[in-house]
């Protein structure tokens, strides 16, 4: 056996055992993370490659990796400019790529001015009176007071109707008549109820009865 075919055949057993089409799916789809420093995005990026293109000379191999390095920056105007610049090395990418950042954040993030005309008149007495007017707002502001005007104006509206709701649920709740108790005028249909006396059998309360108060009135007599 050869020393070369051992040597294949030991890397074949234990060294990157992936096929070449899963290594370049793995490198074409790679993105920077936010959190993933852009000297380990380069280190990542350079991996992949290697893996990917291993049977290929190594100058196509360095050519991929710069592009996809600045294709899959995390910052995409850094990228996009440091592609067009066409660098040569993986560390001319990632230096094209810093200053492209650096300048980005100089240029957009720097805080607004506050531009004011300022007049001066002077009076019969001497003192001079300074005028100042601010900087009209852009269109973005504008458009957000706006809105806010208008969602303030929906907020009253909506209070109105609430309160002409409750004012009318007052209303209904005073012209509601009493609820009545039960009584045998609420069901006209039912008969009304026989009374009998248990005394005289007649149509009253035993209560009401004219015998029972004269029998109540004789009194019982003992002689010796």
């Amino acid at each position: 056996m050869e020393y070369f075919d051992m040597i294949q055949r030991i890397e074949k057993r234990f060294g990157y055992q992936d096929l070449p089409e899963t290594a370049t799916i793995a490198f074409n789809t790679a993105r920077q993370d936010v959190e993933v420093h852009l000297d380990g995005w380069a280190g990542r990026i350079m991996t992949l490659a290697a893996k990917a293109f291993r049977d290929l000379p190594e100058d196509y191999m360095y050519s991929q990796a710069i592009l996809s390095f600045c294709h899959g920056c995390s910052h995409k105007e850094a990228g996009e400019v440091a592609a067009n610049a066409n660098p040569s090395t993986i560390e001319a990418a990632v230096d094209k790529v810093k200053w492209a950042v650096h300048t980005h954040t100089a240029v957009h993030c720097r805080a607004k001015r506050d531009v004011r005309q300022t007049t001066v008149h002077e009076s019969s007495q001497g003192w001079s009176v300074y005028e100042v007017k601010e900087e009209p707002q852009s269109q973005t502001g504008q458009s957000k007071l706006t809105r806010l005007g208008a969602c303030e104006k929906r907020l009253d509206t909506i209070e109105k109707q609430i309160s002409q709701i409750k004012n009318s649920a007052d209303t209904i709740l005073e012209r509601r008549p009493y609820c009545q108790s039960r009584s045998a005028s609420q069901y006209p249909n039912r008969p009304s109820p026989t009374l009998q006396c248990f005394n005289c059998k007649e149509n009253h309360y035993i209560t009401d009865c004219p015998r029972r108060k004269s029998d109540n009135s004789k009194c019982v007599q003992f002689t010796e």
